[in-house]
């Protein structure tokens, strides 16, 4: 039996554009797509569905799962079922056109049921299928949202599947409903970004900020504090008392200590972004936080980083658990 998806399904996407052969989720307003597009990459990375999910409840033995692409066919592609917050299986696209199908679910109507989508390609899912005679209903979802902006090390491309990467192991060790806007290459902290932000609906957000800033040297000793410091008050706008952590970057070998092309190393840019929440803490911000990035995957894990920058699969989940353990709290209790 074919269910036809809405909106109330979906969670971690900003917008859903309905195409003819199905939807496509965006993690942007797909109304303002003109604006992103003018920021080299950064709308390409945003078509992709890091982080989202389909949740429903189902008494159905399996569902079965129709999708496609919306530029090529993405064969290794990895789906997750995830039951109550616990992963269960994994499904690799293994040929084209195949169905995404999970089997031997328990059919226990009070379970939630989560497929989380492949975190890299642009995703079109045409339909879900269940078992004749069987119901399948959205989750009416009351959890605290959490937002979350970094680079490619939160989009995650490397990740062993996506209910594994850092932000998802985190929301799901704290049972908190994630938006990642992590853009693989694209975090040079875009006003854009931050207007998104303002906008969504959040009770913690989080900025892992520094390393594309760095690679690319958009931002130097001149424009980085006052790029933070404006994305941050443009965020404070709707979200006066949220939580709002701030974290530098991972290690990452010789970008600790060689400068890039104007002339700041990786310390330089974690200098100024604690420079950055010193100025919002003195202005009277009290729900500013700040966090180091090497506390989460430090030198010690210099064997979770094959190229020296990107951690692998077992790197993001031990990302994600130290984060559980030491960020996600501190944000959490601060709420008013």
């Amino acid at each position: 039996m074919e269910i036809k998806l809405d909106q109330s399904y979906f969670q971690g996407a900003v917008s859903l554009e309905m195409k003819e052969d199905g939807i496509h989720p965006w993690r942007l307003p797909l109304q303002d797509l003109a604006l992103y597009k003018s920021h080299d990459g950064l709308s390409h990375k945003l078509k992709e569905a890091a982080g989202v999910r389909i949740r429903f409840h189902t008494d159905s033995p399996f569902v079965e799962l129709d999708v496609g692409w919306v530029e090529g066919e993405h064969l290794d592609a990895l789906f997750d079922l995830v039951v109550d917050g616990d992963l269960t299986s994994s499904v690799c696209r293994g040929e084209e056109r195949a169905p995404i199908r999970f089997e031997n679910l328990s059919g226990a109507l009070d379970q939630i049921q989560e497929i989380w989508l492949p975190v890299g390609g642009a995703i079109v899912l045409r339909s879900l299928k269940i078992e004749e005679g069987r119901s399948l209903t959205p989750v009416d979802d009351q959890r605290l949202r959490w937002v979350t902006y970094g680079s490619s090390i939160s989009h995650c491309n490397g990740c062993a599947s996506p209910s594994r990467t850092w932000p998802a192991v985190c929301a799901r060790t704290h049972n908190l409903d994630l938006t990642c806007l992590g853009v693989a290459g694209q975090c040079h902290i875009d006003s854009m970004i931050a207007m998104m932000i303002r906008d969504l609906p959040a009770d913690v957000i989080t900025l892992k900020l520094g390393i594309n800033v760095y690679g690319r040297g958009s931002l130097n000793a001149r424009s980085f504090v006052p790029a933070v410091v404006g994305f941050v008050r443009i965020v404070r706008e709707k979200h006066p008392n949220t939580p709002i952590g701030l974290i530098t970057p991972i290690y990452s070998d010789n970008r600790e200590t060689e400068a890039n092309h104007v002339a700041w190393t990786l310390e330089n840019y974690r200098e100024a972004l604690r420079s950055a929440y010193e100025v919002l803490r003195a202005h009277g911000d009290e729900h500013i936080f700040m966090f180091e990035g090497p506390e989460l995957l430090s030198e010690r894990e210099a064997s979770l980083l094959p190229d020296n920058l990107h951690p692998n699969g077992e790197g993001y989940e031990l990302m994600g658990t130290r984060a559980a353990q030491n960020v996600l709290p501190l944000l959490l209790n601060d709420r008013i």
